[in-house]
């Protein structure tokens, strides 16, 4: 979070412990843009992502993991999500969209 707060300064970004609170979160406004893990409590990301886009269908949704496997890419694209970044790669991929 630290890193892209120091990417984005101005953007009011929230941090959600597990896909429920995520949601919760996304009920009550309408984010731009989710970035979501895949390995979560409760549910996976993918279903999450899955809801999220049912509730907010605008919403970007960028999924990472750590794990760059083609099941993960396929099931985040399925979903929904705009996006798959790799942790590892967060700060080269994903914090360069600002400019």
């Amino acid at each position: 979070l630290e890193l892209l707060e120091a990417a984005f300064p101005g953007c009011a970004l929230l941090a959600a412990e597990g896909a429920e609170r995520a949601l919760e979160l996304c009920r009550g406004a309408a984010p731009d843009v989710v970035i979501m893990d895949i390995a979560l409590s409760g549910m996976s990301g993918i279903e999450a992502t899955l809801r999220i886009k049912a509730l907010q269908p605008d919403t970007r949704v960028v999924m990472h993991s750590s794990y760059d496997m083609r099941v993960y890419r396929d099931g985040a694209a399925a979903a929904g999500a705009s996006a798959f970044v790799r942790k590892s790669k967060v700060a080269s991929e994903l914090v360069p969209v600002r400019e």
